[in-house]
């Protein structure tokens, strides 16, 4: 199986938003910053914008919300999280 750089900064910023800042929003702008950092100097900073783009479109089990104030730059963007309620976001298991 081949891994795209999608799916790297998929899972990177799935795990991010799941684990470590769960409840939390970020902005596009700060989620590429935080998946380049992460994944390293064996990735395009281009690579990663356009998978963010990609996550963005498509966000999967990710809340997108249009207009949010991002935990990490505090401007008012469209931003991804994981809602603390367990309502929202999917069911558990």
């Amino acid at each position: 199986m081949t891994y795209t750089t999608d799916y790297f900064v998929r899972l990177t910023v799935g795990a991010l938003l799941r684990v470590d800042e769960h409840g939390k929003f970020w902005c596009q702008t700060c989620l590429a910053k935080f998946a380049l950092e992460k994944l390293g100097a064996g990735y395009r900073e281009s690579d990663i914008d356009r998978a963010m783009d990609e996550v963005f479109k498509t966000p999967g089990a990710l809340n997108r919300i249009p207009a949010f104030i991002c935990a990490r730059c505090g401007k008012t963007m469209p931003c991804l999280g994981v809602s603390k309620n367990p309502k929202q976001g999917g069911s558990r298991a």
